[in-house]
């Protein structure tokens, strides 16, 4: 059999939880992968103590989230508390699709955590986490802080203009490579949800240990972006090809690169050099 889309999203759902959680258990599959709809769930004994059982539902192009989908979850929740009533069992959703905000504001009503698959571990890690803290519910595996002290890798939000020129896409793969051997991980807004711009720019930030901002191409979203980073205390680093930069910026300690092989190449040594000097100020 030939398998379809909603068997990569299973695997896809399983392999994300599975940066985050140890002892992900892949229970019951609802739904053949080449149909049109499919449930599988996934459940976890989270370190607070809590069991968590995630429901993954992949939809077919002409099968959309609707509120059915709401009343059926919100059924299941409560059996599911009363099987586990001293585990504070919580019930949640992970979808292939974006919700209406009205079948949305339902399931925060009644404390569902909901939300869609992201691109990345680490995208889905940080929609979960938003998830979970908009009904008021805490995990202390998806808590940014937790990561750090447990030596998961710490994340860098990178922040660079949708215009970017040849130099600076070479010099990304510089960031990011420094970026991976001082341990972080590398985020970026991607797939934007142009109704939720905002929040998922500031779900990415709060989430990040650190902020690095490309201002090479002189851009309002990327000042915007820095910003907002500098406003939540986050450590930001700028980088930039060209000399010139706006007066408010120039009192940082910019790293200033040359457009030339060996001045990208140049780049990575730089930005690891910065990150040390940063991990050594933080050490207790």
């Amino acid at each position: 059999m030939t398998e379809g889309p909603a068997r990569f999203f299973e695997d896809a759902v399983y392999e994300h939880l599975r940066s985050v959680f140890t002892g992900v258990r892949r229970n019951v599959r609802l739904g053949d992968t080449t149909a049109e709809s499919m449930i599988v769930d996934f459940s976890v004994d989270s370190d607070s103590g809590r069991m968590l059982l995630f429901e993954a539902k992949w939809f077919g192009e002409s099968r959309p989230a609707t509120t059915s989908l709401f009343l059926s979850m919100a059924g299941l929740q409560d059996q599911f508390k009363s099987y586990y009533p001293a585990r504070s069992a919580t019930l949640s959703l992970i979808t292939n699709c974006e919700f209406s905000d009205r079948v949305k504001n339902s399931f925060i009503r009644a404390q569902l955590p909901v939300c869609v698959l992201g691109t990345t571990p680490e995208e889905t890690v940080l929609r979960l986490r938003n998830a979970f803290q908009t009904v008021g519910i805490q995990v202390p595996e998806l808590d940014s802080e937790v990561h750090f002290s447990t030596g998961i890798m710490r994340r860098c939000f990178l922040v660079h203009s949708a215009l970017q020129d040849q130099v600076m896409r070479r010099a990304e793969g510089q960031m990011e490579a420094a970026l991976a051997l001082a341990g972080y991980s590398t985020i970026r807004l991607t797939n934007l949800d142009l109704n939720y711009v905002l929040s998922q720019l500031l779900e990415f930030i709060k989430a990040a240990d650190l902020v690095v901002v490309d201002i090479s191409v002189p851009d309002p979203n990327v000042f915007y972006e820095a910003g907002l980073a500098h406003s939540l205390g986050k450590e930001v680093i700028f980088i930039s090809h060209k000399s010139e930069v706006p007066i408010d910026i120039a009192s940082n300690r910019i790293i200033f690169y040359d457009p030339t092989d060996r001045g990208i190449e140049l780049l990575r040594d730089n930005l690891l050099e910065r990150l040390k000097l940063i991990e050594n100020r933080n050490l207790p």
